[in-house]
């Protein structure tokens, strides 16, 4: 039983002997907790008072790794949920605001539209600019192998965050 997994992101780039297997998407996929996965580089500590942000799409993983995140949003500075050209209504963004309300944690809503931009670089861009501590995300909205195959947004916050990210599938 664990309320959270902590692991070191892997540096995608070096993956020579001297480097670890990057496991985080892995266990992301498989754990019944959630994960902060820390990027290799990062000095900490980790603040969770800090402002938070969380990555939202209106996916099933993502509402799930908000449910998981509650303990750390309730204790957040701040609490930003960011849409990029999000199309899905399966939990729209003002449902998590109101949710998050019910369990006393005031959120504000920024939807971004879908430009030229990756999703991923765009969150990126965002988390910066928000000064945030940590990124809640779902993790894998689609399948692994579609992923691998034609990129995602789980693999390129995976392979490119300086910023914590607090995973769920």
């Amino acid at each position: 039983l664990s309320d959270l997994i902590v692991l070191s992101k892997a540096d995608y780039e070096k993956r020579d002997g001297n480097h670890p297997i990057p496991i985080a998407a892995d266990v992301a996929m498989t754990a019944r907790s959630p994960v902060l996965v820390l990027p290799e580089t990062f000095a900490g500590p980790f603040i969770p008072t800090g402002p938070a942000m969380i990555a939202w799409n209106g996916a099933p993983e993502g509402a799930h790794a908000l449910r998981a995140a509650l303990p750390l949003l309730k204790i957040a500075s701040g609490v930003t949920l960011v849409s990029v050209g999000n199309d899905r209504d399966d939990f729209p963004v003002a449902n998590a605001v109101d949710y998050l309300a019910l369990h006393g944690v005031t959120a504000t809503i920024s939807e971004l539209p879908l430009g030229d931009t990756a999703v991923a670089d765009v969150l990126l861009q965002t988390a910066k600019a928000l000064s945030s501590s940590y990124v809640v995300m779902g993790a894998y909205g689609h399948s692994r192998f579609r992923e691998a195959v034609l990129g995602g947004v789980t693999r390129a916050m995976l392979e490119h965050s300086d910023v914590p990210l607090l995973m769920a599938h």
